[in-house]
Parts: C-alpha cells; sequence; structure tokens
C-alpha cells in the first residue's frame, strides 16, 4: 500500500478477475467484498460504474485484455475517477513483468493510481524491483499450473479417458469401453440436444438420453471405470465429409 499517497476522498474502481468460473461467483464476490472494505477504511468514494468483473478471462495472454486499455480510454474520456483497486499483482495480470510494468506506467502518465491491497509491496526504490520479481512469479505460477494440466490431459488421451474433442465430432460416435478394453455402448448424438445408446456391433437402439432445444442436458456420463473414444459415425454424414474432401 501506498503509504504517501492521500486516499480520503479520491474516486475509486476495482477490478475482480476469476479466470476460472466453475465455482460461480464465488471468487469475485469474495473479492469485491475486500476492496471495497479496504476502499472504505481509506475513506474513498465509489465512483459511477466502479465494479469492473471479469468473469473466465485469463490473465496469462496479454494480448487479449481489451479491458485495460478500456479502462486507460475512460480515464481520458470521462475523468471519473483517480484510483483503481486491484487485490494482489496476479489479479491484474499473469502475462509477466513487461505486462504488468506497462500497465501501470500507462496508469501512471493518465492520472491513476493502481492499489494493491493484498500485497505487502513497501515504498521507496526498491518498489519497482518487488513488483517485477511478483509478476515474474505470477506468469511462473501460470506457466507451471499449464504444464501440468498439459500433461494430465495428454496422459488422459493416451489413456482413453478422454477424448480429443469434447463435443462429438460432425460424422462421429463415442465408443464406450470397460476398463480391460471391452466394448459396452456407444454414444450417438443426434445434433438436437438428444442421444442415442447403441449397441457396440448390432448398432441396435438400447436407450435414449436428453430432449430437442436441451443442449447437454440430460446427456450419458462417462462412468469412471469406462475408457472412450471416437469412431466411424453416420454413413450419411461420413459420405459428406468425404465429399467435401474430394471436392
Amino acid at each position: 500500500m501506498s503509504e504517501g499517497y492521500i486516499y480520503s476522498g479520491k474516486r475509486y474502481v476495482v477490478l475482480v478477475r476469476a479466470s476460472d468460473d466453475k465455482d460461480g461467483t464465488t471468487s469475485t464476490e469474495a473479492q469485491l467484498k475486500t476492496l471495497h472494505e479496504n476502499a472504505a477504511s481509506l475513506k474513498m468514494v465509489r465512483a459511477d460504474d466502479c465494479e469492473i468483473i471479469l468473469s473466465g478471462v485469463t490473465g496469462s495472454m496479454p494480448g487479449k485484455r481489451s479491458d485495460l486499455t478500456e479502462l486507460l480510454d475512460r480515464k481520458a474520456t470521462k475523468n471519473n475517477f483517480e484510483v483503481l483497486v486491484i487485490q494482489r499483482l496476479d489479479r491484474l495480470t499473469r502475462g509477466g513483468s513487461n505486462h504488468g510494468m506497462w500497465f501501470e506506467h500507462e496508469c501512471t502518465r493518465a492520472g491513476i493510481h493502481v492499489l494493491f491491497v493484498g500485497d505487502d509491496i513497501p515504498e521507496g526504490r526498491y518498489s519497482s524491483l518487488i513488483k517485477v520479481a511478483k509478476y515474474e512469479a505470477a506468469k511462473e505460477q501460470a506457466f507451471s499450473t499449464s504444464q501440468r494440466s498439459t500433461q494430465g490431459y495428454q496422459l488422459a488421451l493416451e489413456q482413453g479417458r478422454v477424448t480429443t474433442s469434447s463435443h462429438t465430432p460432425f460424422a462421429c460416435w463415442r465408443l464406450y469401453l470397460s476398463a480391460d478394453g471391452r466394448p459396452l455402448h456407444i454414444i450417438r448424438d443426434l445434433r438436437d440436444g438428444r442421444q442415442e445408446k447403441l449397441h457396440p456391433e448390432t448398432h441396435a437402439l438400447i436407450d435414449s438420453y436428453g430432449e430437442v432445444g436441451g443442449g447437454s442436458k440430460g446427456h450419458y456420463r462417462k462412468q469412471k471405470h469406462e475408457k472412450v473414444l471416437l469412431m466411424p459415425g453416420d454413413p450419411d454424414e461420413i459420405a459428406v465429409i468425404q465429399t467435401i474432401f474430394d471436392l
């Protein structure tokens, strides 16, 4: 926290980012609560439209962060805030020190004070050095997480626990096998929200799932002991694909 900066009476906006929204709004709500409480303790005033909420936005790809340039543009055109409040440096970006320090520099030029309420960053000549280390640490953590995730997914592919596509591709069916590789059944996607469970050899209808227009609601759920592979599907769809390649 910048001890030499006078916050009392300054208008502020908060920026919260959650790259994974699978847990709903829990992370976002927790960040907002922390930021507003800290701003209130410093006697700051909420600006109009003071909450910038980024859900499902990765911090590892600076080229996709249009929100930061939009924030700078907002300051230039409306000039309705002085302080940007963020929980930690890694909530701003995981793109490394080049991206983080660039944005902080542009904020300084625009008259925006950036306040990180959760990072213990002292004032003085070594402040920027500490920030560089923290930005690079956030980037490295993102890289390590990505590497572990990729390795795990590759292993799951090799073991047949997942397929290369979360949605069944056109002209394909999903073949489900037992742990020892014995074909159990086929799941055929009808493309309208419904699925059919077929015999692995005769293709006779065993069961059906979902409803028209229901998306993935009620679809078959892969069991833990099952393996899954993609296989050639409806002959008519296969013929379409072959025609496309011929053309």
